[in-house]
């Protein structure tokens, strides 16, 4: 129990979202089962042991509500018959009073012995009945017990609160509502079938008879058969790239064809112009050719022109590859024995030795390859 709330000490508990509500500290020894097994629990960092029990909450009754609640000390304040009274001095002057909060400050104010208030309740322990009053043909029933409950004081009515909307965040939605309209009077084909109608009003005309204008449109695909095109050749280009990798990316210890490689660079030239260059850039051949052509080729002549006819298509692409030198493998070492640590003078911006040291340029590096 804590000692600035011992038991049966009157309190002003806060829980958030609602008003703060005069309650008993109640001692844990006096506390029903139920409500017990209520007492939150933290963890801790073993993950076996999780039944370590909060030493930072205590026990509490609402007056007049009579609900349970594990309140941290924090959310707790103390509550004499001056703060009571203070309360019911400042509440007179308002128009509309909650009458069961006014109600619940009066019980605080003259408040019942703790077993007693836990046991019954605000209302206190019912009065006896002598049954001598009574005939003896009158069955005679105690009060119904108040069953015990853990629940959070009720909440009082709050005016709704109104937000008000930002000038210009309704006019950006305005202007992304119009952009969906527009958008969504758009064909799929975004137009084009019906660029192919001839229409003076409309502007769609070349020629200035409609028999010339059909006859030039009579040999362009419509959108569907565009996207036909489309489709078919992105499954060939597809079927194209599996063969070529499979073809390329063969075991060590066998030989390339360099036969088959030519034919299938020849039809990846032929493809580039049907597909999209987006396409081209992504695709693992471009990786491959790149790769093959900054290798040094070799004397074969198969080798020279597989490598020259990569050289050509990337420089239709727009890709220039280097070859990769000899100095690109050699592996650079320093001689760490010939460095010597360098002394910070006190004076940094100067540039002159000094007696107390300076730092001296590294000229003795040995560059070495390794073999």
């Amino acid at each position: 129990m804590s000692e600035k709330f011992p038991a049966s000490s009157i309190v002003l508990a806060k829980v958030k979202g609602y008003p703060a509500w005069p309650a008993m500290v109640l001692a844990e020894s006096f506390l029903p089962d139920n409500i017990i097994s209520k007492k939150p629990k933290h963890k801790t960092r073993d993950l076996q042991e999780t039944t370590t029990s909060t030493s930072n909450v205590l026990p509490i009754k609402f007056f007049n509500d009579d609900t349970y609640f594990w309140m941290k000390i924090a959310d707790l304040k103390p509550l004499s018959k001056d703060d009571i009274a203070i309360h019911f001095a400042q509440t007179s002057s308002k128009r509309k009073k909650d009458k069961v909060l006014e109600q619940a400050y009066e019980l605080a104010s003259n408040p019942l012995d703790m077993e007693t208030f836990i046991k019954y309740g605000s209302s206190g322990e019912p009065p006896e009945i002598d049954e001598d009053v009574f005939e003896d043909n009158i069955e005679i029933k105690a009060p119904p017990r108040k069953k015990l409950k853990v629940v959070i004081p009720p909440r009082t009515k709050t005016k709704p609160v109104t937000v008000k909307k930002d000038p210009r965040k309704e006019a950006l939605e305005k202007q992304k509502e119009e952009e969906r309209k527009l958008m969504a009077e758009y064909d799929s084909d975004w137009g084009i079938d019906d660029f192919n109608k001839y229409d003076k009003s409309e502007g769609n005309y070349i020629y200035e008879t409609k028999e010339k204008q059909q006859e030039l449109f009579s040999t362009i695909p419509d959108s569907s058969e565009i996207l036909e095109i489309y489709n078919d050749a992105l499954d060939r280009y597809k079927t194209l790239e599996y063969e070529f990798l499979n073809n390329y990316l063969i075991n060590e210890d066998e030989q390339l064809n360099y036969k088959l490689l030519q034919k299938n660079l020849k039809e990846f030239e032929k493809m580039v112009d049907e597909i999209p260059k987006s396409i081209t850039n992504k695709s693992k051949i471009l990786r491959l050719l790149i790769l093959s052509q900054r290798k040094q080729p070799s004397e074969d002549k198969n080798v020279q022109q597989f490598h020259n006819n990569i050289e050509k298509i990337l420089k239709k692409l727009g890709i220039e590859v280097r070859e990769n030198t000899e100095e690109d493998f050699e592996i650079k070492s320093v001689d760490s024995t010939k460095l010597t640590t360098p002394e910070i003078t006190s004076n940094p911006e100067s540039t002159t030795s000094s007696t107390t040291g300076s730092v001296e340029p590294i000229t003795d590096v040995k560059e070495e390859r390794v073999e």
